[in-house]
């Protein structure tokens, strides 16, 4: 948690500071050790929001490209359900930023409770990660527009654990490895894979982090994904119609070779049992 109440205050911690959790209002202590980033922890082992997990100065650096005020925002929902919201705007939009792994049931559980939400994810987090997006980013297809790719496999480019969200997920690849000067361009901006397929391709959409911040600023929707994927689908239905009646014609033709071969193969056995005459 990065944020108590202080004398009435919101505040981050500070070596010997004491406060008050602005989700359950129970005691906390300031921890400022040299392992972790500077946070605060119930004094007595609490655990008030169960998706809370420890901080990073990564988390840190992205809460910080927004004002304070929109920072751990404690969202009530159905049954007093609350949990705090990693930046919350004054838009209505809520940006989970995620440095950990996840089980697929937290994942939709958080997109059901915040609903207009977008994932922010270290993507690098695992190296193995980041190799397999440099090594497939370079087989690209061509972008519709400027910024939106129609790939068909995206299991190859992304962690499997994320192929499936209903909120867009936004890759941050640019984490702190060591990257060859030709690596940087590809990796500095943000890699969005929005939810749901179009003719079973995904789209993945690439954005800046300023463009990112500045729509999250200005916006209640990061991406307006509905009518990003309405436009591709249409862009793409005639094509998909042409594969589509090639595929049939080529199956039709296959038959009919098929009905070909099985009657001339029937005339052979016919000929066969037929008793040849004297």
């Amino acid at each position: 948690m990065r944020y108590a109440i202080v004398n009435n205050q919101r505040a981050e911690s500070t070596p010997g500071a004491t406060g008050t959790c602005p989700t359950c209002h129970s005691p906390v202590i300031a921890k400022c050790g040299d392992l972790r980033v500077h946070h605060w922890a119930h004094r007595s082992k609490k655990v008030c929001d169960r998706w809370r997990e420890p901080m990073t100065a990564w988390h840190y650096g992205w809460q910080d490209k927004f004002p304070k005020d929109w920072q751990e925002v404690t969202r009530l929902g159905e049954a007093a359900e609350q949990h705090r919201a990693d930046v919350y705007t004054d838009r209505g939009l809520v940006i989970e930023v995620q440095h950990s792994s996840l089980r697929a049931d937290e994942m939709a559980a958080r997109e059901r409770f915040y609903r207009n939400m977008v994932w922010v994810v270290n993507g690098a987090r695992v190296r193995g990660d980041l190799r397999r997006f440099l090594k497939v980013i370079r087989l690209f297809p061509p972008p519709w527009g400027r910024a939106f790719y129609v790939v068909p496999t995206p299991e190859k480019i992304f962690p499997q654990a994320w192929l499936n969200n209903r909120a867009p997920v936004f890759f941050d690849f640019d984490t702190g490895w060591k990257l060859t000067e030709a690596t940087q361009p590809v990796v500095r901006p943000l890699w969005c894979l929005l939810p749901g397929r179009v003719f079973r391709k995904a789209v993945v959409a690439c954005i800046s982090r300023a463009a990112f911040v500045r729509r999250a600023n200005e916006r209640p929707q990061v991406l307006a994904v509905s009518e990003i994927m309405r436009r591709i689908e249409a862009r793409l239905a005639p094509h998909e119609r042409e594969k589509y009646l090639a595929a049939k014609l080529r199956a039709r033709q296959t038959s009919s070779s098929h009905q070909v071969a099985a009657a001339f193969a029937q005339i052979q056995r016919r000929a066969r049992r037929t008793p040849r005459m004297p």
